[in-house]
């Protein structure tokens, strides 16, 4: 949409939604579609849905007119309501490309979704550097990568009890400075993480859908639980969803926020991440 001084002001939201919206915690697809129309973004970045004719008609019915995925449970997805010149896809890499079309120049947009098992660092690495080398033949003045990661931002380890069943989950170690190459890698190309860029508290993204009390590991304290309706569940514990600008584009970042209502909450085990920009 365009302000009163005829800038362009762009919302992008980032969110995955867990196996399709089904596979844990129950049927979520109504509460997942409730929350993209709250937010009411330009272009959506969907992880681990898209793929089903249930997401093609949300689209429809909340006015998105170009729909892209890669077929798969836990691939990526990219919805946008603006006009889209070019579309890509890349199974391998794990993402979806939209350049849209903002009239005077054009905004790439990247859906992202890396390896999720935390010492696969080597993987993730890969990935990106195939997708910035992607990035550059397009040219796009503005830039933005936005999805899961699977990566911590380094200097934020995240609340040791649940890195600590995150670590149990997937049967390896996390240590203070692990997990955190992908990230690395993207502020050495020059990106800027649009979360920190506006916010000094923790915005952890990542939260187990499940009870408290079935979580593998160590009991975890009930102090340490939250209460969402009728069960205990652990917060989120770490931070792994991201929107990255380059350098233009974060220029004009007005805000990034994490949406950590009770709705979000039981909708998926990640939270909806929320950029805006006035270009």
């Amino acid at each position: 949409m365009t302000d009163r001084n005829h800038r362009i002001v762009f919302k992008l939201t980032t969110f995955n939604i867990l196996r399709d919206g089904i596979g844990e915690g129950g049927d979520r697809r109504k509460r997942i579609a409730a929350l993209i129309s709250r937010h009411n973004p330009d272009v959506l970045c969907m992880q681990e849905g898209g793929d089903d004719a249930c997401w093609r008609g949300m689209a429809d019915e909340q006015g998105f007119k170009y729909v892209q995925n890669i077929p798969g449970e836990f691939q990526p997805a990219l919805f946008s309501k603006l006009p889209v010149k070019q579309v890509a896809t890349h199974s391998g890499v794990k993402f979806v490309y939209f350049q849209v079309d903002l009239g005077r120049f054009t905004l790439g947009v990247y859906s992202i979704h890396l390896m999720h098992w935390p010492p696969a660092e080597g993987e993730r690495i890969a990935a990106l550097r195939k997708l910035l080398a992607l990035m550059q033949v397009q040219g796009d003045a503005f830039v933005c990568i936005a999805g899961d990661f699977n990566s911590r931002a380094r200097g934020e380890q995240g609340l040791a009890f649940g890195v600590q069943c995150i670590a149990t989950f997937n049967k390896c170690v996390i240590g203070p400075y692990d997990w955190t190459r992908a990230t690395d890698s993207m502020a050495m190309a020059g990106f800027i993480d649009c979360y920190r860029r506006k916010n000094q508290t923790s915005g952890y993204s990542l939260h187990p859908l499940t009870d408290g009390a079935s979580q593998q590991g160590a009991p975890i304290p009930k102090d340490h639980l939250i209460r969402i309706g009728d069960r205990l569940m652990m917060p989120p514990v770490v931070r792994i969803d991201y929107v990255f600008a380059n350098p233009a584009l974060a220029e004009r970042l007005t805000q990034c926020e994490l949406d950590d209502s009770d709705e979000a909450l039981q909708a998926s085990d990640h939270l909806p991440l929320v950029a805006t920009f006035k270009l």
